[in-house]
């Protein structure tokens, strides 16, 4: 959801943010093996919609956001529970720059240049093959 503080949510959407980063691990044997890395994130969103609550909100509006390209970055940490078995932890930041463009809403229509750029934190369990 994206919202202005002065009208409150301004338009929902799903999303898909698949991204591509090289790691750069700096102690691949260990038990403990932290990493950086860096890569990019295509952002599509779909199933756009002004939310009723909004400020904006007419019959018949609409909003479309744009897809974006954008730069990403991560660090973590790999903790080895076996030969095979580890447990990951990580937190990305995800330049997603776009523009909102809105139809038939009380300011009319209008398109609005949006940086969202999420801090992302993720946990999972892997297996080496």
């Amino acid at each position: 959801m994206i919202r202005w503080d002065f009208l409150g949510p301004v338009a929902e959407t799903k999303v898909l943010p698949p991204t591509l980063t090289l790691q750069y691990h700096f102690r691949p044997n260990a038990k403990l093996k932290p990493y950086v890395g860096m890569g990019v994130n295509y952002t599509y969103f779909f199933d756009e919609k002004v939310p009723n609550s909004s400020g904006l909100s007419n019959p018949g509006d609409s909003v479309k956001l744009k897809s974006s390209w954008g730069l990403a970055f991560q660090a973590g940490v790999d903790y080895a529970l076996d030969d095979d078995w580890f447990v990951n932890l990580d937190l990305k930041y995800i330049d997603i720059d776009t523009t909102a463009t809105y139809r038939n809403t009380a300011a009319g229509s209008v398109s609005v240049s949006t940086d969202i750029d999420p801090v992302i934190f993720g946990i999972g369990i892997g297996r080496r093959f």
